[in-house]
């Protein structure tokens, strides 16, 4: 949590603490037109706080919007993905040839389907740890 937010919970914290009070406590020692003026104030420290949340709602809206909707993946990246994998685990290795044999067609007519599945799942961590 960053010192802006710290003070944006603390701003709110107060006003809660002020709202919450009993009209005899905040009476009490306080001039009538003090009180009004102090009614305003503390209506117009919302509406800015208001404000100022709507305009960090709105760039982050906007980087969002800017963001490209289409992911590249890189089918190469991938593939080394899938031997690295297949190479590291040979239970893996021999449920995906499992998996093919099964389903009718050999390994490497399943390899492509698999290695951009790996791609795009690459790019979706890269996405996060960017995000970060």
């Amino acid at each position: 949590m960053n010192d802006k937010d710290k003070l944006a919970l603390l701003d709110d914290l107060v006003l809660a603490e002020i709202l919450s009070s009993p009209d005899d406590v905040i009476l009490a020692g306080m001039d009538a037109g003090r009180i009004d003026a102090l009614r305003q104030e503390v209506a117009t420290a919302r509406i800015r706080a208001g404000k100022s949340r709507m305009a960090e709602a709105k760039v982050h809206i906007a980087i969002d919007r800017a963001r490209p909707a289409v992911v590249s993946l890189d089918v190469a990246r991938g593939a080394t993905a899938l031997r690295a994998a297949r190479a590291q685990d040979r239970i893996l290795d021999q449920k995906l040839t499992m998996a093919a044999r099964n389903g009718g067609a050999d390994y490497e007519a399943d390899r492509p389907g698999i290695e951009e599945d790996l791609a795009e799942l690459e790019a979706w961590d890269d996405e996060d740890r960017s995000e970060r």
